[in-house]
């Protein structure tokens, strides 16, 4: 899907710059230390690789629509981190085979990996001194789509909190693009006018 840049691009520029000057001198040194901490608290838990992607995106997407406070921003490191932890249960063929295309998969399959936020979120509520309210709502609906066909419940997301909702959306976007690149054909990303 190519994105199309409109509009003032100086304006801009000058607050992509603020923001990244944000992220380097504030934002990241507590989510480095915060992550940390995650991490040494569940080095019992798997986590793939592909989290710290959907992590990326979905604090771009935070960013971009101004959500900028540390709370919120913690939320998404602790929630990507864990969201896909029970996907250890599969190993990384399986996982990859249903990226690439769901559909194939067996039913009993399908029916596990759509338990899998479900059983993140039990975990991450055993937990509960590392994660909000509002991380275990991202860990919960990471797989919800806006037109109610996702999972574990099924909801529209317009009806999920604005950056639980976000964090879906980087999922959605992170697993059309893992998609294209798996079976031979990568999106290209087109910036410009």
């Amino acid at each position: 899907f190519p994105v199309t840049i409109h509009g003032d691009h100086e304006k801009a520029s000058k607050r992509m710059a603020e923001i990244s000057k944000t992220i380097v001198e504030e934002i990241l040194k507590d989510i480095q230390h915060f992550e940390r901490k995650i991490l040494e608290s569940t080095n019992d838990i798997s986590r793939l690789e592909d989290s710290y992607a959907i992590r990326s995106l979905s604090i771009l997407f935070a960013l971009a629509t101004g959500f900028d406070s540390k709370t919120g921003l913690s939320d998404i490191v602790s929630a990507t981190l864990f969201m896909d932890c029970s996907l250890a249960d599969f190993s990384k063929e399986e996982v990859e085979a249903y990226y690439k295309n769901p559909r194939t998969q067996s039913p009993a399959f399908c029916a596990a990996y759509a338990k899998h936020s479900a059983k993140a979120h039990f975990l991450a509520s055993q937990k509960a001194r590392l994660f909000t309210e509002q991380a275990l709502l991202m860990i919960l609906n990471h797989h919800e789509l806006h037109n109610g066909k996702g999972f574990p419940r099924s909801v529209h997301t317009r009806t999920l909190p604005d950056l639980v909702r976000i964090v879906a959306y980087a999922v959605d976007v992170f697993e059309h693009l893992k998609q294209a690149e798996l079976n031979g054909t990568p999106l290209p990303i087109v910036t410009g006018n």
